[in-house]
């Protein structure tokens, strides 16, 4: 590499275009995949303190470079300067760390060139730094020695002053900086201040030597002075606040002429909406009066259609005086409901008759009577006999109390709470508990027939179900249930109930 001596050109800070970094060594404990290099520029002056420049961070951590270099933000008296301070560090996650600081007078440096052989560089030390100042590389000439006579070139100013330091914070260096530039504005701002103060006691030296009366005199003139500007602007003020109190009158008798006329607007939709409601009142109880009639004549139609059923169930009619003296009145008989393995015989059970007609075995008509016809009058009389008849006949009717509560169930529009399947016909009813199944039964159905004794068990909790749901449409009615077994107890009274209530509403 060639150098030459620096012509009679005034160099500066401002003609600083680049700087190059070569064998950069890093503080013992640091590697360069997590370590950057930034370097910033200080002025030479004792007296001024802080960074004004500072570079961006390079990766290259051996041989860093920062080309180019825009200081152009830095104060003019700085970039006119003929020296300056460059600091480089180290950075590493959030702390930074000096690796050395140097003093570069720009007019002792070397400008490099290759046209001159005899001049080569010195043995590689580290931390080098070399600036392109306009078009030219300089260098220190310490780097360089002259190939013929081994003399050191002469250089015309000082050269460099390579001041290594400890590591520590450059933010908290930062920090420190300011704390001290705001120091030194209070200080300056503190003199002043008792500078100003100084005079101000003077003044007040010579006031107070004046003569004693007149002072009196002019501070009760200032007194008066500040009395009669106080009442003018509290005159001022009165006047604006009656001028305000007078246009919130006017605004307060505007809404409430709007809010009279808005009251009388709302009564009068008030009594529109009262008559609406009345005539919707009105509507709802001629509703719900059709709606009552229209279940009751479902019932007496679900009585006459199913009339062989209630016959062959035990239901009797009731003797018309009996009705009339006591509309309520049920005749009890304890009821068989499987859960002891007993037969349901036919018992005396009375019901109610109002204009009905029960429809005798062989006149049972529809779908149910022709897909699965009711048992004769015989057939009943022999379902008493032998546990293999009481078994199928207790099957049936179960059968037929499960079918007449659906229907009772989609009359009354009661969903209820325990469905029953009838797909395998009256003498295969089963109950479906998919609340809460029990007796290790997965799919939660339960048979209404007694197939084999082991699935004892199983109808029993069938039974309880059936009950249940009988229970669910009387509490539905207002009923009290007192004995939850007597099932064909219960059914009969709660149609005598709904036959009851329909000739009432009647």
């Amino acid at each position: 590499m060639d150098v030459v001596p620096v012509p009679d050109i005034r160099l500066r800070l401002r003609h600083l275009n680049a700087v190059y970094g070569r064998n950069f060594r890093l503080p013992v404990g640091e590697t360069g995949l997590d370590t950057n290099i930034k370097f910033a520029i200080s002025s030479a002056e004792s007296g001024d303190l802080g960074y004004f420049f500072v570079s961006e961070l390079c990766g290259n951590t051996i041989n860093p470079e920062w080309d180019p270099v825009d200081v152009y933000a830095c104060p003019r008296w700085l970039l006119a300067s003929k020296a300056a301070v460059f600091t480089f560090f180290s950075t590493r996650d959030e702390f930074c760390t000096i690796l050395f600081e140097i003093e570069v007078s720009f007019s002792g440096l070397v400008m490099l060139e290759s046209e001159i052989p005899d001049v080569r560089a010195v043995v590689p030390s580290a931390n080098q730094v070399y600036f392109r100042l306009g078009g030219s590389v300089y260098a220190s000439p310490e780097y360089f020695v002259r190939g013929a006579n081994g003399q050191p070139l002469a250089s015309k100013g000082p050269l460099f002053r390579v001041a290594p330091k400890p590591s520590y914070d450059f933010e908290r260096l930062q920090q420190f900086l300011a704390y001290s530039a705001t120091a030194r504005a209070q200080w300056t701002s503190y003199m002043n201040m008792r500078q100003s103060m100084d005079i101000l006691g003077g003044y007040l030296a010579d006031v107070l030597d004046k003569d004693s009366s007149r002072e009196k005199y002019r501070s009760e003139i200032v007194f008066v002075q500040r009395r009669l500007k106080m009442l003018t602007a509290s005159l001022r003020n009165t006047r604006s606040k009656l001028k305000t109190v007078a246009d919130q009158s006017a605004l307060v008798g505007e809404r409430l002429a709007r809010t009279a006329r808005g009251k009388a607007l709302l009564m009068g939709q008030l009594s529109s909406v009262q008559q609406s409601a009345t005539n919707y009142r009105t509507k709802l109880s001629q509703l719900n009066r059709l709606l009552s009639l229209r279940a009751n004549q479902l019932i007496r139609e679900l009585i006459e259609v199913f009339g062989c059923e209630f016959d062959r169930l035990g239901f009797r009619e009731l003797d018309d005086e009996s009705t009339d003296e006591n509309p309520n009145h049920t005749t009890t008989n304890p009821l068989s409901t499987g859960l002891s393995g007993s037969v349901i015989q036919p018992t005396n059970v009375s019901s109610v008759e109002h204009g009905r007609q029960l429809f005798t075995n062989g006149s049972c008509s529809g779908s149910e009577s022709k897909t699965n016809p009711p048992p004769t009058a015989n057939d009943a009389q022999q379902l008493s006999f032998g546990p293999d008849n009481d078994i199928t006949s207790t099957a049936y009717g179960l059968g037929v109390v499960a079918q007449l509560l659906r229907l009772l169930s989609a009359i009354l529009n009661q969903p209820l709470r325990y469905s029953l399947d009838l797909a395998e016909g009256h003498s295969r009813a089963k109950v479906i508990d998919s609340l809460r199944p029990e007796l290790n039964n997965v799919d939660g159905v339960y048979p209404l027939f007694l197939p084999r004794s082991s699935a004892l068990p199983a109808y029993r909790h069938a039974l309880s179900l059936l009950n249940r749901d009988i229970l669910c449409l009387r509490s539905l009615l207002g009923l009290c249930t007192p004995a939850e077994q007597a099932t064909l107890y219960n059914l009969k009274t709660l149609f005598q109930h709904c036959l009851l209530d329909s000739c009432c509403s009647k």
